[in-house]
């Protein structure tokens, strides 16, 4: 009888033994596959302004700098994902690779299993049925885009809720109608813009909601406005000051197509003197003269976001409108984020 009961004692000390030793070792590889992926993700990101083929190589190239268990390990191209990192959401969407210059982030997946014929070896784990075990690490990081700067100008009759539509589109309110035609959005094409970037903005001139006078791109402070094209192609409404600068950011698909978000308001000093904004896709915001008490203002570019347009606050009617603004873009870029 002692010598059945030291046999039952022995299996359940070599499970423990299984336990204490094979648990400890997978800690261990579960922090270097961590390690490593989180590595591969901020090279890569670090490279995507590059191409996609320059921010996989990055993460290649890391990762075997980082070793698990004392052995070299390898990505693959299908370990290396880009897409849009929602920050509100905290979602990573995978993008297909004709949509990159739409990804805004990189996901590095880093996996040990059986499949891949790598799985960790278990020690003592045989003893209790369990020869290996599958493990994984997943890590996202996002750009902040590239440093670039370019300039652009409108009149006053560019109206920001045109952004993305036909230029058979129109604005009406009461007998007034304004036409795309006439009176598009100002579309910024110095540079392309970046999911996750930070961009400034420095303005001048004057803009008019009649033929003549205006305003600097502030606007007029004295007559807050809100827009009455009852969110117009998609766009969202504002409450801002009259003759002042807006835009807007859109991706490629039509903007009419989804309903607007939430109106931003600016009608007090405090909103309009932001230090950094970060609006939504097709949400219209103050630009301003891109000053708040002589510090440059940033504005974070939104996933999913492919094009910026520009246009001229006015409540509706573009088409008497004056006054031509000049505004310089600058792509700030931004620290690579590991936000996964």
């Amino acid at each position: 009888m002692v010598l059945i009961y030291t046999m039952i004692v022995m299996v359940a000390l070599l499970g423990f033994a299984s336990f204490a030793v094979d648990l400890g070792r997978v800690q261990l590889t579960k922090m270097e596959l961590s390690r490593l992926a989180d590595a591969a993700a901020r090279a890569a990101a670090n490279e995507m302004p590059n191409g996609q083929s320059a921010a996989i190589l990055a993460a290649k190239n890391i990762a075997t700098l980082n070793k698990v268990e004392e052995t070299e390990f390898s990505l693959t191209d299908a370990d290396i994902a880009f897409g849009a990192w929602d920050p509100q959401t905290g979602d990573f969407i995978a993008l297909p690779n004709n949509q990159y210059a739409q990804a805004n982030a990189v996901m590095v997946t880093a996996v040990r299993g059986s499949s891949r014929q790598n799985a960790l070896k278990l020690i003592f784990g045989t003893v209790i049925g369990m020869t290996e075990i599958n493990l994984s690490s997943v890590a996202v990081a996002m750009t902040g885009g590239v440093n670039d700067s370019a300039s652009t100008s409108i009149t006053g009759k560019a109206n920001v809720w045109f952004a993305g539509l036909p230029n058979t589109a129109s604005a009406a309110y009461g007998g007034d109608i304004t036409y795309a035609s006439s009176c598009p959005a100002g579309e910024f094409t110095g540079f392309n813009v970046t999911p996750g970037a930070k961009l400034s903005f420095a303005a001048s001139g004057k803009l008019s909601n009649t033929t003549s006078g205006g305003n600097n791109p502030e606007g007029n402070a004295g007559s807050m406005q809100q827009n009455l094209t009852n969110n117009l192609g998609g766009k969202s409404n504002i409450k801002a000051p009259l003759n002042a600068l807006l835009a807007v950011f859109i991706s490629d698909d039509d903007p009419s197509a989804t309903a607007a978000p939430a109106m931003l308001d600016f009608t007090s000093a405090g909103s309009r003197n932001y230090t950094e904004l970060s609006p939504l896709l097709k949400q219209t915001f103050y630009i301003g003269d891109g000053q708040a008490n002589g510090v440059a203002q940033t504005i974070v570019v939104p996933a999913g976001a492919t094009r910026l347009y520009f246009g001229s606050m006015d409540p509706y009617g573009w088409h008497n409108n004056s006054g031509t603004c000049t505004i310089d873009v600058t792509s700030i870029g931004g620290e690579i984020t590991l936000v996964k």
